[in-house]
């Protein structure tokens, strides 16, 4: 970020100023730019505005240690202008990550700059300000940038009244973050799953450790060489695997050479209640996961099949899941997805789903990457072109049980299948 030359305020900044305060913090202020004292520290209100801001703060009990605090555009605007638009669209990835790594449940607009871009495009902040608006789970409240206040003092009773209602809404919000997040839909949910105990998080990574020594193993260990690789690093990303566990299985195979040899096999077959089940395994020792793939299949009241039996069922695609927040727009996101090389998107409550062909993956993936997206899944996968309700109780349990045997084993890398329960409808 200190060295980005993204759009002409480069050429004037002193630091960039890129935001601070509590990384977990439920709520996230956004003004529009640095000015004279955040060009030069280099940290995001600390001059007048910034001082009134942190007494504002204190009057609902909060300090700058509770919240988190960003700008628009991280370099200061000559003069102290309002960013240009393409100034503004130049930044708005680095905001998007800020956003996708502070999940704030309550987002403050500061000033009418910041509400354009995060509350609505027509935005007229003595019109709008202490108005309520969510977007993608968010509470978005827009009202006056502190610089205002130091201008006109008239405004400060309307700011307070804005002031009071952030703390009420606050207070109202008891929920965890966890329970937020876990929303309605099952990508929400899938997020939570990653956000597991240490002992399953591991072996989620234990997992992805085996596919990163496939793809070393067949394409080398420079990420920058093996597009297979890149891909398998990109879903060890969304799964929240840390870059050192990274790096280290990627010296680990490359120093491993042949040593190990894992082996790809794919089973097939149907599952309780009639569903169709695919399971991918990364395996070196073919007999034994033979032995333990009928065993799990016969054990739940499946049957095993043989190869081809249910795969012409689903549909090899590309599916790269991206996070929606308040900050993307459905459009914009559809339209740059599309342009890239994407075959079709969908709109979800909570995410956007972008479907690619599997030799188009890598290629749209990165450009989307570039573009500052953050996904909580991105993977070719199997999609069922039908799927198989599951409806009264007993079956629902046989299916849960037999899904969690699949992935108890360590071999299973995915399991695709064309079940729908109650519960994913649920939520």
């Amino acid at each position: 970020m200190a060295a980005c030359r993204r759009c002409r305020l480069c050429e004037t900044r002193t630091l960039t100023a890129f935001g601070e305060g509590n990384p977990h913090a439920d709520i996230m202020l956004v003004g529009e730019g640095p000015g004279r004292e955040e060009d030069l520290q280099g940290r995001p209100f600390v001059g007048p505005a910034g001082q009134l801001l942190n007494q504002m703060l204190a009057s609902i009990g909060l300090s700058r240690q509770d919240v988190y605090i960003a700008n628009i555009v991280k370099c200061r605007p000559p003069g102290n202008r309002n960013p240009e638009d393409d100034e503004a669209a130049a930044c708005l990835p680095y905001l998007r990550k800020q956003f996708a790594l502070v999940r704030p449940r309550i987002l403050v607009c500061l000033g009418a700059v910041a509400a354009r871009y995060l509350y609505d495009p027509y935005v007229r902040i003595t019109r709008d300000r202490g108005h309520w608006k969510e977007r993608a789970g968010i509470q978005i409240l827009p009202t006056y940038h502190p610089a205002a206040l130091l201008r006109d003092e008239r405004k400060k009773r309307e700011a307070w009244e804005d002031l009071q209602s952030l703390r009420d809404r606050y207070q109202k919000l008891t929920l965890t973050k966890e329970d937020f997040m876990s929303g309605h839909s099952k990508w929400a949910n899938i997020k939570n799953k990653k956000e597991k105990t240490d002992a399953q998080r591991g072996k989620v990574f234990t997992k992805i450790g085996r596919e990163i020594a496939i793809a070393v193993k067949e394409g080398g260990a420079d990420p920058a060489n093996n597009s297979k690789l890149r891909d398998v690093i990109a879903k060890a990303k969304a799964n929240n695997m840390p870059n050192d566990n990274i790096t280290r299985s990627i010296k680990k195979a490359a120093g491993e050479g042949g040593s190990v040899n894992y082996e790809e096999i794919t089973y097939e077959g149907y599952g309780p209640g009639n569903m169709a089940v695919i399971v991918e395994v990364l395996t070196d020792n073919r007999n034994r996961i033979a032995a333990e793939m009928r065993h799990i299949f016969d054990k739940s009241g499946g049957n095993l099949g043989a190869s081809g039996c249910v795969s012409w069922m689903f549909d090899k695609k590309g599916l790269i899941v991206i996070e929606r927040s308040a900050l993307l727009d459905e459009d914009e996101v559809m339209m740059q997805a599309l342009d890239v090389g994407a075959e079709d998107f969908n709109a979800m409550e909570d995410a956007f789903e972008v479907y690619t062909a599997p030799s188009d993956f890598s290629a749209v993936r990165e450009a989307l990457e570039a573009a500052g997206y953050t996904f909580i899944s991105a993977e070719v996968r199997m999609i069922p072109q039908n799927t198989v309700n599951v409806d009264d109780a007993e079956t629902v349990e046989k299916v849960e049980r037999f899904l969690e045997r699949l992935d108890d084993n360590d071999d299973v890398q995915e399991v695709y299948h064309n079940a729908v329960m109650p519960d994913e409808d649920e939520d």
